[in-house]
């Protein structure tokens, strides 16, 4: 088989500063910060009341309550609060604006312009995706060749012989497992490509999403067979003594998350440790956490006093929610853009169904529900 990797190809290859410099020029746009605002928004009932504050304030500069948030990128803003919100200048009050029923006023508090990072800040990224280009065109260089090759009609072993291309040999099973138990870490795709092959056939020069390209060539292929006693032993007592452990572990933690709901104590021993977390958001604390992000998810997603048993790797996690305290919305709407980008997909979905119908509740927001739910 030979394989062009992206990453194995860019260990070897040398950036220039003048490369980085012509790189970083050219790609500005993607090296920008967007411009964030911070702002105030006051909700009103009637827009006889909005109306009426609105005029007071103008006047006196006080009169209203406003609500702060911190700040935002246009993106992460309704489509109508967004508008609104980047078109005031700094210490404006905008008009009254109608939003579903309810009346609002809203005043840009702070505005920091898109900003372009600087050269030294993105130095390590740029030589990074310097190396992946310079990799990508040296692979598409020698695909081109090996399908030129294909198409003269030369056979797996003369395209690795004529254009001195470095081939690996693989005894592989269906799931991708060497004869000594050990992973080919081959991608799925490409051992699906294997076995749809017969013997001595070859496939053609094949790209993956993340810019690798293989050729195989199949020289053998073993009959399935059952394996004797001797030969299974050891896979069989291994397997058995894992069995056996989590087995003996999942009982283990099934009691001892029964014993937490009821509110009796568990006794530490050296298979037992204990982590206790205080109140947190879960953005903040998946960042800093060194458990699972799946077992803080759930946490946060079963009510307060229930005890629940995850499985994650080698590890059983039992976790108790031992409080929950809601935080105001319309204080913290910026937790959007951390559920976004620190979570994203692997967010709970209850979790990011019920920030979204108090998201609404609040504002009476008009939200893409679709546009939404890609991120989750």
């Amino acid at each position: 088989m030979v394989i062009l990797d992206p990453q194995s190809y860019g260990e070897h290859v040398s950036v220039s500063e003048k490369e980085l410099r012509e790189y970083y020029n050219g790609n500005k746009e993607t090296l920008t910060s967007p411009e964030t605002r911070s702002f105030s928004i006051a909700v009103f009932d009637t827009k006889k009341a909005a109306d009426s504050a609105r005029s007071t304030y103008v006047k006196t500069k006080s009169g209203i309550t406003f609500e702060k948030h911190e700040a935002m990128t246009q993106d992460v803003l309704s489509p109508e609060i967004g508008a609104i919100v980047f078109t005031l200048k700094k210490g404006d009050l905008s008009s009254v604006k109608s939003f579903q029923g309810k009346y609002a006023l809203i005043k840009v508090d702070r505005i920091v312009a898109a900003q372009t990072k600087s050269f030294s800040d993105v130095r390590s990224t740029l030589v990074s995706d310097v190396r992946r280009q310079k990799a990508m065109e040296a692979i598409a260089k020698t695909v081109s060749k090996i399908e030129e090759g294909s198409n003269q009609g030369m056979s797996f072993l003369e395209i690795v012989k004529n254009y001195k291309l470095k081939a690996k040999q693989f005894t592989l099973d269906h799931s991708g497992v060497t004869e000594k138990g050990q992973s080919a870490k081959l991608a799925s795709d490409i051992v699906k490509d294997i076995f749809s092959l017969h013997e001595g056939g070859e496939n053609q020069i094949t790209e993956l999403a993340d810019g690798t390209s293989y050729l195989v060539y199949i020289e053998k292929i073993s009959p399935t067979r059952t394996l004797s006693f001797k030969e299974a032993q050891p896979k069989v007592e291994k397997e058995y003594a894992n069995f056996f452990f989590f087995f003996s572990a999942e009982k283990a933690a099934a009691r001892a998350a029964e014993d937490m709901s009821k509110g009796g104590k568990v006794v530490p021993t050296d298979a037992v440790s204990f982590l206790k977390i205080g109140l947190v958001s879960l953005s903040d604390q998946k960042k800093k956490s060194t458990v699972p992000a799946r077992v803080l998810y759930q946490g946060f997603a079963q009510s307060k006093g229930v005890s629940s048993v995850i499985k994650e790797g080698s590890q059983i996690y039992v976790i108790k929610t031992t409080d929950v305290q809601k935080i105001k919305i319309e204080k913290n709407i910026g937790l959007y853009k951390a559920y976004r980008e620190d979570v994203g997909r692997a967010i709970s979905q209850s979790i990011y169904i019920g920030f979204l119908r108090d998201l609404k509740k609040i504002y009476n927001l008009k939200i893409n529900q679709q546009a939404l739910e890609s991120l989750v």
